[in-house]
């Protein structure tokens, strides 16, 4: 068992308190957060065989992203200039046809990679419920595993669900998933990982409403009440979405899931986009959790959250990348987002803050997924999950307000240490598994380029403004 003391000028506990301590530092046995407090009580305290971090070093907790899909990594850079639809069916529905196992495991492996050179530690992860029927989705979770673990390993929650209503129509050969399938599936799967000391927990999933039944939504909650384990869907992403569910049932999203027993303290929704103030109340009565994601919605040109309106009526919300084929997995962007954008929305400078965000990056993000007991702050018997930032840059000068500085002008590169689980997987900004980059990117390029090419797509020298690519 591996002893380190992580030292640095700054400490974000993110405790109740939210604690910055100043010259502080963390100790961490194995995989677990013994001590916090002042680097040289620490240090005379306690023998550790490793001491990181130093000087001009701001420690965190790693990051919490609340919602993501590493099935669609290879499809990056493909769908700029699309909403949510031409998207999907231009882009993913093309490429999910022509998905196969080898595709997905690189996508991970690119996904993970930045990751947790991001300082990203924890993902709640919408692969499988998104995966055309052709593919196992157990033997998915199983690749998905493998692949993160031979990169650094991540804290995955894994949503298990699939799509079941007639409106898929055209689509149903790719995505139609049976109920009991979809029941079976996720039995299988929480029993063999929802035990102590997994890396991977499973939550259940019912997709989307406009493309799930009633009975798709009410079993799936069902299990996750039976298990014991968190259940999922994406909710109000859209006007169109929301309009074709007003028509079938009469009611608002927030209204239908509602009625169908989904909404409870174990449930996270994401995107939330199109609800108004009673929703918002319904949402905050009910104890559920949201998933923001700025960078896609503004990408899909979906819309933007009513967020501030949500944190002021006291609803839990995290950040999610929700990558995809839209950006990277840059953690600082995502904070930066949510900040300026609330800001320029609402015309109120205190719509959104720096500390907010990092709250929503971490500790929030914890509880959106159920797990704010073992992670999401650096405290004595948590999981030792923990980032270390190199203050020691041109953006984060003259240093009077760091936490602000890390918000507002933080990128990926300038995460010097990443430890996950007690270990540390990136160190001096670099992968310390034996993954090489350089080869890593050379077969994610190829892949990419030959999933494109069955998928029919031709989007290489794809220009929106008459650019010639020659």
């Amino acid at each position: 068992m591996e002893k380190i003391l992580v030292t640095g000028d700054f400490v974000a506990t993110m405790d109740r308190k939210r604690r910055v301590l100043r010259e502080a530092a963390v100790y961490i046995e194995g995989d677990t957060i013994v001590d916090v407090g002042s680097s040289s009580e620490l240090k005379s305290k306690y023998s550790p065989d490793l001491i990181v971090g130093g000087k001009k070093r701001l420690i965190l907790p790693g990051f919490v992203n609340t919602h993501d899909h590493y099935e669609e990594t290879l499809m990056r850079q493909s769908g700029d200039n699309r909403d949510l639809t031409s998207w999907v069916e231009q882009i993913i529905n093309p490429c999910l046809t022509e998905l196969n196992l080898s595709d997905i495991s690189i996508g991970v492996k690119i996904c993970v990679a930045e990751q947790l050179k991001s300082g990203i530690t924890t993902v709640f992860n919408d692969t499988v419920s998104w995966l055309p029927r052709k593919l196992n989705k157990r033997e998915v979770i199983e690749v998905i595993g493998k692949a993160a673990e031979e990169v650094g390993g991540v804290r995955l929650v894994q949503a298990i669900g699939g799509m079941d209503h007639e409106d898929l129509r055209e689509r149903a050969e790719l995505y139609h998933y049976d109920i009991q399938l979809a029941k079976d599936d996720c039995v299988n799967l929480i029993q063999k990982f929802n035990r102590p000391g997994s890396m991977t927990k499973i939550w259940t999933a019912a997709t989307t409403a406009v493309f799930c039944t009633p009975e798709m939504y009410r079993t799936m909650k069902d299990v996750a009440d039976q298990y014991h384990t968190g259940t999922y869907s994406h909710i109000a992403e859209t006007i169109g979405e929301t309009g074709v569910i007003k028509a079938r049932t009469g009611k608002t999203e927030v209204q239908y899931f509602d009625s169908l027993g989904f909404l409870d303290e174990h449930t996270l929704l994401a995107h939330a986009i199109w609800i108004d103030e009673t929703d918002i109340d319904r949402l905050k009565a009910r104890s559920s959790k949201v998933t923001h994601q700025p960078i896609c919605n503004c990408y899909l040109s979906d819309g933007v959250a009513p967020v501030p309106l949500m944190l002021r009526k006291g609803i839990t919300v995290g950040l999610g990348m929700d990558d995809g084929g839209h950006t990277n997995e840059d953690y600082f962007n995502l904070m930066r987002m949510f900040t300026l954008i609330h800001k320029g929305v609402t015309t109120d400078p205190s719509s959104s803050s720096a500390e907010k965000a990092l709250e929503m990056g971490t500790i929030d993000g914890a509880r959106a997924i159920g797990m704010e007991d073992s992670i999401g702050s650096l405290e004595p018997g948590k999981k030792a999950d923990i980032t270390v930032i190199n203050l020691e840059r041109l953006t984060y000068a003259p240093h009077l307000r760091p936490i602000m500085a890390l918000v507002y002008a933080g990128m990926e590169s300038d995460v010097e240490m990443t430890i996950l689980n007690g270990k540390i997987v990136v160190e001096n900004g670099k992968l310390t598994s034996n993954v090489v980059e350089s080869k890593l990117l050379a077969e994610a390029e190829r892949a990419a380029a030959e999933l494109v090419k069955r998928a029919g797509l031709k989007i290489k020298d794809e220009s929106h403004l008459g650019w010639q690519y020659l």
